[in-house]
Protein backbone atom coordinates (compact mmCIF):
# COMPACT_ATOMS: atom_id res chain seq x y z
CA UNK A 1 0.00 0.00 0.00
CA UNK A 2 2.84 2.37 0.86
CA UNK A 3 4.48 1.60 -2.51
CA UNK A 4 1.30 2.61 -4.38
CA UNK A 5 1.07 5.78 -2.30
CA UNK A 6 4.68 6.68 -3.11
CA UNK A 7 4.07 6.16 -6.82
CA UNK A 8 1.03 8.45 -6.72
CA UNK A 9 3.00 11.14 -4.91
CA UNK A 10 5.87 10.82 -7.42
CA UNK A 11 3.46 11.18 -10.35
CA UNK A 12 1.83 14.25 -8.81
CA UNK A 13 5.27 15.83 -8.37
CA UNK A 14 6.16 15.21 -12.03
CA UNK A 15 2.87 16.72 -13.21
CA UNK A 16 3.39 19.73 -10.97
CA UNK A 17 6.95 20.17 -12.25
CA UNK A 18 5.75 20.17 -15.88
CA UNK A 19 3.05 22.72 -14.93
CA UNK A 20 5.73 24.99 -13.43
CA UNK A 21 7.88 24.74 -16.58
CA UNK A 22 4.91 25.69 -18.75
CA UNK A 23 4.00 28.64 -16.53
CA UNK A 24 7.49 30.14 -16.54
CA UNK A 25 7.96 29.60 -20.25
CA UNK A 26 10.72 27.02 -20.03
CA UNK A 27 11.24 25.24 -23.37
CA UNK A 28 12.95 21.87 -23.49
CA UNK A 29 15.92 21.67 -25.84
CA UNK A 30 15.85 19.60 -28.98
CA UNK A 31 18.71 17.21 -29.61
CA UNK A 32 21.28 17.77 -32.32
CA UNK A 33 20.09 15.83 -35.35
CA UNK A 34 16.37 15.76 -34.46
CA UNK A 35 15.90 17.86 -37.59
CA UNK A 36 18.17 17.11 -40.57
CA UNK A 37 18.88 19.33 -43.60
CA UNK A 38 18.20 17.05 -46.58
CA UNK A 39 18.04 19.31 -49.63
CA UNK A 40 18.56 22.88 -50.78
CA UNK A 41 17.60 24.51 -54.08
CA UNK A 42 20.25 27.15 -54.57
CA UNK A 43 20.51 28.02 -58.29
CA UNK A 44 17.23 27.99 -60.20
CA UNK A 45 17.50 27.97 -63.97
CA UNK A 46 14.83 30.53 -64.83
CA UNK A 47 11.31 31.70 -64.05
CA UNK A 48 9.69 32.94 -60.86
CA UNK A 49 10.59 29.97 -58.68
CA UNK A 50 11.60 30.24 -55.02
CA UNK A 51 14.76 28.75 -53.63
CA UNK A 52 14.37 26.56 -50.54
CA UNK A 53 15.83 24.50 -47.73
CA UNK A 54 14.24 21.13 -46.95
CA UNK A 55 14.18 19.71 -43.42
CA UNK A 56 13.43 16.18 -42.18
CA UNK A 57 12.07 15.24 -38.75
CA UNK A 58 13.80 12.00 -37.77
CA UNK A 59 12.16 11.70 -34.34
CA UNK A 60 9.10 9.68 -33.33
CA UNK A 61 7.07 12.81 -32.53
CA UNK A 62 5.75 15.84 -34.38
CA UNK A 63 8.03 18.86 -33.91
CA UNK A 64 6.62 22.39 -33.96
CA UNK A 65 9.30 24.75 -35.28
CA UNK A 66 7.52 27.85 -33.99
CA UNK A 67 10.26 30.00 -32.43
CA UNK A 68 13.10 28.12 -34.15
CA UNK A 69 15.59 30.12 -36.18
CA UNK A 70 17.06 29.52 -39.60
CA UNK A 71 20.41 31.07 -40.40
CA UNK A 72 21.57 31.63 -43.96
CA UNK A 73 25.17 32.85 -44.30
CA UNK A 74 25.11 34.44 -40.85
CA UNK A 75 21.68 36.12 -41.19
CA UNK A 76 18.94 34.70 -38.94
CA UNK A 77 15.18 34.80 -39.23
CA UNK A 78 12.61 33.25 -36.92
CA UNK A 79 9.79 30.86 -37.72
CA UNK A 80 7.04 32.92 -36.09
CA UNK A 81 3.95 30.72 -36.45
CA UNK A 82 3.03 27.12 -35.72
CA UNK A 83 4.95 25.03 -38.23
CA UNK A 84 4.63 21.31 -37.55
CA UNK A 85 6.74 18.65 -39.19
CA UNK A 86 5.32 15.21 -38.50
CA UNK A 87 7.47 12.29 -37.44
CA UNK A 88 9.65 11.05 -40.33
CA UNK A 89 8.31 13.73 -42.62
CA UNK A 90 9.54 16.82 -44.43
CA UNK A 91 9.08 20.56 -44.24
CA UNK A 92 10.42 23.23 -46.57
CA UNK A 93 11.56 26.80 -45.83
CA UNK A 94 10.94 29.03 -48.87
CA UNK A 95 12.84 32.11 -49.97
CA UNK A 96 10.98 35.40 -49.80
CA UNK A 97 10.13 35.53 -53.50
CA UNK A 98 8.77 33.14 -56.10
CA UNK A 99 6.09 30.44 -56.18
CA UNK A 100 6.29 26.70 -56.64
CA UNK A 101 4.34 25.71 -59.76
CA UNK A 102 3.64 22.76 -62.02
CA UNK A 103 3.44 22.46 -65.77
CA UNK A 104 -0.30 23.22 -65.98
CA UNK A 105 0.29 26.55 -64.24
CA UNK A 106 -1.01 25.62 -60.78
CA UNK A 107 0.90 27.56 -58.13
CA UNK A 108 1.68 26.39 -54.59
CA UNK A 109 2.62 28.41 -51.53
CA UNK A 110 2.68 28.34 -47.74
CA UNK A 111 -0.47 28.43 -45.63
CA UNK A 112 1.45 30.61 -43.16
CA UNK A 113 1.28 34.38 -43.75
CA UNK A 114 -0.99 33.82 -46.74
CA UNK A 115 -1.84 37.05 -48.52
CA UNK A 116 -1.22 39.57 -51.26
CA UNK A 117 1.15 40.39 -52.85
CA UNK A 118 3.89 37.82 -52.12
CA UNK A 119 2.23 34.66 -50.83
CA UNK A 120 -0.89 34.12 -52.93
CA UNK A 121 -1.36 30.92 -54.93
CA UNK A 122 -3.84 28.34 -56.21
CA UNK A 123 -3.10 25.77 -53.51
CA UNK A 124 -1.59 26.18 -50.04
CA UNK A 125 0.59 23.54 -48.36
CA UNK A 126 1.01 23.38 -44.57
CA UNK A 127 4.50 21.85 -44.82
CA UNK A 128 5.84 24.98 -46.52
CA UNK A 129 6.98 27.94 -44.44
CA UNK A 130 7.14 31.47 -45.83
CA UNK A 131 7.30 34.93 -44.34
CA UNK A 132 8.58 38.31 -45.45
CA UNK A 133 12.28 38.41 -44.69
CA UNK A 134 13.14 34.71 -44.82
CA UNK A 135 16.01 34.89 -47.32
CA UNK A 136 16.27 36.37 -50.80
CA UNK A 137 18.16 33.39 -52.16
CA UNK A 138 21.00 30.95 -51.53
CA UNK A 139 24.48 31.53 -52.87
CA UNK A 140 25.11 29.76 -56.17
CA UNK A 141 28.67 28.88 -55.18
CA UNK A 142 29.13 28.52 -51.41
CA UNK A 143 27.22 29.16 -48.21
CA UNK A 144 26.17 27.99 -44.76
CA UNK A 145 22.74 26.89 -43.51
CA UNK A 146 22.03 26.45 -39.80
CA UNK A 147 18.90 25.42 -37.87
CA UNK A 148 18.56 26.62 -34.24
CA UNK A 149 15.94 25.36 -31.79
CA UNK A 150 13.82 27.58 -29.53
CA UNK A 151 15.03 26.34 -26.14
CA UNK A 152 16.09 28.64 -23.34
CA UNK A 153 19.70 27.90 -24.30
CA UNK A 154 19.38 27.56 -28.05
CA UNK A 155 21.47 24.96 -29.87
CA UNK A 156 22.30 24.31 -33.51
CA UNK A 157 20.22 21.25 -34.38
CA UNK A 158 21.81 20.85 -37.80
CA UNK A 159 24.05 22.79 -40.16
CA UNK A 160 25.50 22.41 -43.64
CA UNK A 161 28.34 24.41 -45.17
CA UNK A 162 28.69 23.91 -48.92
CA UNK A 163 31.20 24.94 -51.53
CA UNK A 164 30.53 23.78 -55.06
CA UNK A 165 33.99 24.70 -56.29
CA UNK A 166 36.11 22.77 -53.81
CA UNK A 167 34.16 20.39 -51.64
CA UNK A 168 30.63 19.33 -52.46
CA UNK A 169 30.32 16.76 -55.20
CA UNK A 170 27.43 18.45 -56.97
CA UNK A 171 29.94 20.91 -58.42
CA UNK A 172 30.00 24.62 -59.14
CA UNK A 173 27.73 26.52 -61.50
CA UNK A 174 25.09 23.79 -61.84
CA UNK A 175 21.81 25.48 -62.70
CA UNK A 176 18.30 24.16 -62.16
CA UNK A 177 19.24 21.22 -59.93
CA UNK A 178 18.86 21.12 -56.16
CA UNK A 179 21.56 19.62 -53.94
CA UNK A 180 20.20 16.48 -52.28
CA UNK A 181 21.46 14.45 -49.32
CA UNK A 182 21.70 10.89 -50.60
CA UNK A 183 21.87 9.08 -47.24
CA UNK A 184 18.75 7.91 -45.40
CA UNK A 185 17.98 10.78 -42.97
CA UNK A 186 16.65 8.21 -40.50
CA UNK A 187 20.11 6.67 -40.20
CA UNK A 188 22.22 7.17 -37.10
CA UNK A 189 24.06 10.50 -36.99
CA UNK A 190 22.51 11.67 -40.26
CA UNK A 191 23.20 15.25 -39.18
CA UNK A 192 26.91 14.40 -39.12
CA UNK A 193 26.82 12.49 -42.39
CA UNK A 194 25.40 15.51 -44.19
CA UNK A 195 28.66 17.33 -43.42
CA UNK A 196 30.43 14.91 -45.76
CA UNK A 197 30.72 16.26 -49.31
CA UNK A 198 30.43 12.78 -50.82
CA UNK A 199 26.93 12.36 -49.37
CA UNK A 200 25.45 15.09 -51.58
CA UNK A 201 24.61 15.02 -55.29
CA UNK A 202 22.70 17.10 -57.79
CA UNK A 203 19.10 15.96 -58.11
CA UNK A 204 18.41 13.66 -61.05
CA UNK A 205 14.62 13.99 -61.02
CA UNK A 206 12.47 16.75 -62.51
CA UNK A 207 10.06 18.09 -59.91
CA UNK A 208 6.34 18.64 -60.34
CA UNK A 209 6.74 21.81 -58.24
CA UNK A 210 9.64 23.37 -60.17
CA UNK A 211 8.25 24.28 -63.59
CA UNK A 212 10.35 27.20 -64.80
CA UNK A 213 8.00 28.25 -67.67
CA UNK A 214 9.56 25.97 -70.27
CA UNK A 215 10.76 22.84 -68.43
CA UNK A 216 11.05 21.38 -64.95
CA UNK A 217 14.00 22.09 -62.72
CA UNK A 218 15.28 19.12 -60.73
CA UNK A 219 14.56 18.49 -57.04
CA UNK A 220 12.28 16.69 -54.62
CA UNK A 221 10.82 19.23 -52.17
CA UNK A 222 8.60 17.62 -49.51
CA UNK A 223 9.55 14.09 -50.52
CA UNK A 224 12.43 11.66 -50.15
CA UNK A 225 15.50 12.01 -52.33
CA UNK A 226 15.77 9.28 -54.91
CA UNK A 227 19.52 9.06 -55.38
CA UNK A 228 21.44 6.32 -53.61
CA UNK A 229 25.20 6.17 -53.14
CA UNK A 230 27.06 4.62 -56.07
Amino acid sequence: MQVVKNRIISRIRKIFSVWIFVQIGFVFSANAGDIVITEFFYNKSAGNLPEYVELFNKTESTIDLNGWKVEIDGIQFEIDVTFNIDSHNYGVILSSSGLLRNEDGTTYCSSSHYGFPYNVCDSTIDNLFWRIGTFSGLSNTFGTIKIWDNSTTSIIVDSVAYNGATSFSFGEGISGKSAVFIIDPNSENAHVKNDDKSNWKSSEHPSEYLWNSSSSDFGSPLSSNFITPS
